[in-house]
């Protein structure tokens, strides 16, 4: 594996829930996390050997990982630009046992580690890797309650990816009552009676 320049710590410092696999090939790639706090951090393999899989853990905001679901941010500027401006590089092995445990600005990774600048989500590639819970996190997540204002590009864009979450779900015995705000009553046909900026609530809690 590649040499680390950082601070090494004794521990890795952070308590975090595992959320869902956001990249899964022949084991997770991508994984988001979360602390008590609602902080959203992210593990992205990078490097392997004989004992140890090698991770960089940041935290991220909850508009940047948005915007990396929605391709409009690529993976490689969430590690190179993270919110707190180092991230984690932990060596982990199959017990789950932290290794190594370095803090390290993101500009003194090795170049290695930094995906391509192209590195978008495919989250028409990775809907078939996740289960219910994953699915509706993925929903309830995109679908946020407290956005405002959505333009009719992005709904335009989006949709099938709402509607292919929903037709799995159903097949796998939710009701259109697990689904979150009521998204399963919005008819798709009334695209064309709103403006280019359409409101969250009138594109949701249609009566």
């Amino acid at each position: 594996m590649e040499n680390i320049q950082g601070v090494e710590i004794n521990k890795f410092p952070l308590d975090l829930n595992h959320v869902m696999d956001l990249i899964y090939f022949e084991g997770p790639l991508l994984s988001l996390f979360k602390n008590e706090s609602g902080d959203h951090y992210l593990y992205y393999w990078c490097d392997v050997d004989d004992i140890y899989n090698r991770w960089i853990i940041f935290r991220i905001s909850q508009q940047n990982l948005k915007n990396y679901l929605l391709k409009k941010t690529a993976l490689s500027d969430l590690i190179v630009k993270p919110v707190d401006g180092f991230v984690y590089v932990v060596d982990i092995n199959d017990e789950l046992r932290f290794n190594n445990v370095c803090l390290i600005k993101s500009d003194e990774l090795p170049q290695s580690y930094i995906p391509e600048s192209d590195s978008f989500y495919d989250m028409e590639t990775e809907l078939d890797e996740l289960n219910k819970k994953e699915k509706l996190f993925l929903l309830n997540f995109l679908i946020d309650k407290n956005t405002i204002n959505y333009s009719l590009e992005y709904i335009l864009k989006y949709q099938y990816v709402i509607e292919e979450i929903k037709k799995q779900l159903k097949t796998e015995n939710f009701s259109d009552s697990d689904l979150p705000l009521s998204i399963s009553k919005y008819p798709a046909d009334d695209y064309d009676n709103y403006d280019n900026e359409i409101s969250f609530n009138q594109l949701f809690y249609k009566s």
